[in-house]
């Protein structure tokens, strides 16, 4: 029955076993409208891998919003190399939950510097939850380049996102900057010897 796939889903998830993925996705195949279907999706995504990512793929173009969040939320949570070009056509979707789940595979864990562009625009999203996501993965990124990104930021962006520009600039650097020159100006003086400090420490107070 739906409800004994769903349950075996669930404990398969939470031991971790590989063999959750490919279960199921099996069952997905078969039955793509399955009652259960998100709970199945958010079972996939949990037990995580390039796997998981490579069977909540085709998710990402479902009909259904909740369907195309819990794959790309899954595939965020997975690790998994993401594609720049799949990315930027979730962060047009309608669905606000989608766009923010993109943003979260966008991160790459704070990698990815090609979709560093991406996250910055996102800092003028419509809705809060988007621009807060983009936030919190500006924070956590791991390579020096985000400080230039920001920066050109401070120009492309309009007065709420130059806002939020500025105060992930300052999470990083410890900086408080009123313009782009100002920026500039330290990160020309600085660049050669900055080095982001550890995530656990960035919401210190200096």
């Amino acid at each position: 029955s739906d409800e004994v796939q769903a349950a075996l889903g669930y404990g398969l998830a939470k031991l971790d076993h590989e063999s959750a993925v490919t279960t199921l996705g099996d069952i997905l195949k078969e039955n793509p409208h399955h009652r259960f279907k998100h709970d199945l999706l958010r079972y996939i995504g949990k037990a995580g891998g390039a796997k998981a990512a490579t069977v909540l793929k085709p998710f990402l173009k479902d009909l259904d919003e909740f369907s195309r969040y819990y794959a790309a939320a899954g595939i965020a949570q997975s690790g998994a190399k993401t594609e720049i070009d799949e990315a930027k056509r979730l962060l047009l979707d309608d669905s606000w939950m989608v766009r923010s789940a993109a943003a979260q595979m966008l991160s790459g864990g704070g990698k990815n510097d090609k979709a560093l562009e991406l996250l910055v625009r996102l800092l003028e999203d419509p809705e809060a939850v988007v621009r807060g996501t983009a936030v919190v993965e500006l924070e956590r990124w791991k390579s020096e380049k985000v400080i230039p990104a920001l920066l050109d930021g401070l120009v492309s962006l309009g007065g709420e996102g130059q806002q939020l520009v500025l105060k992930v600039l300052e999470t990083l650097t410890k900086q408080k900057f009123a313009t782009k020159a100002e920026g500039e100006k330290w990160w020309l003086a600085n660049r050669g010897s900055f080095r982001l400090p550890p995530i656990e420490e960035r919401h210190k107070v200096k």
